[in-house]
């Protein structure tokens, strides 16, 4: 898999990770499939991880920052470990379209 360390990071910007290489991380790191973890990615930000919507959810995973703090200025690596921890305190609910 380009771009992806062998101790498990992912690559220093989002210009060198893809949605498919977000969604192993989040797999490796919570047992949830990785095709589970891109249907999200799709269904919350159609694979932008840019992406803004009017209520200040950021990201791939649409992470919502008035909840869980600023994620639009994290590496890669940090945002999609704070979607692991995310994930590890509420399960799939955090997500809507889960």
């Amino acid at each position: 898999m380009p771009n992806t360390a062998t101790n498990g990071n992912v690559g220093a910007d989002w210009s060198s990770v893809s949605p498919e290489q977000a969604s192993e991380y989040l797999a490796s790191k919570t047992g949830v499939s990785a095709s589970k973890w891109l249907d999200i990615i799709y269904k919350e930000s159609s694979g932008n991880p840019y992406v803004e919507n009017p209520i200040g959810c950021w990201g791939l995973l649409q992470i919502n920052q008035s909840v869980h703090g600023q994620v639009s200025n994290l590496s890669p690596q940090a945002y999609l470990d704070k979607a692991v921890s995310i994930y590890q305190g509420s399960g799939g609910t955090a997500w809507a379209t889960w």
